[in-house]
């Protein structure tokens, strides 16, 4: 979602400006969208049991990989306890 809105995952809320809260609202709509569709992420089922077959756009397999948007290679931050991976060309702080 972040990715998709271009926002960096270190980004605090606070500081995003209007047109960037729109952005990360689409992003949002449209990634759970997609993976409602899909009967969620690679390794989970839906609630029929149903697997799921959402890949995010980025994620652990991605790091080191060139973006789907610029060719910078993919990085790794740890925020609040968590992996988040991003583009630092396309995503600024």
């Amino acid at each position: 979602m972040l990715f998709l809105s271009g926002i960096h995952p270190k980004r605090k809320a606070s500081l995003l400006t209007k047109e960037e809260k729109t952005a990360l609202f689409k992003a949002c709509k449209s990634v759970m969208e997609e993976a409602i569709a899909k009967h969620g992420r690679l390794a989970e089922s839906d609630l029929f049991d149903k697997p799921g077959n959402y890949v995010p756009i980025l994620n652990k397999e991605t790091l080191g990989a060139p973006c789907p948007n610029c060719g910078t290679p993919i990085e790794k931050a740890a925020i609040a306890g968590s992996a988040s991976y991003f583009c630092p060309k396309c995503q600024k702080i």
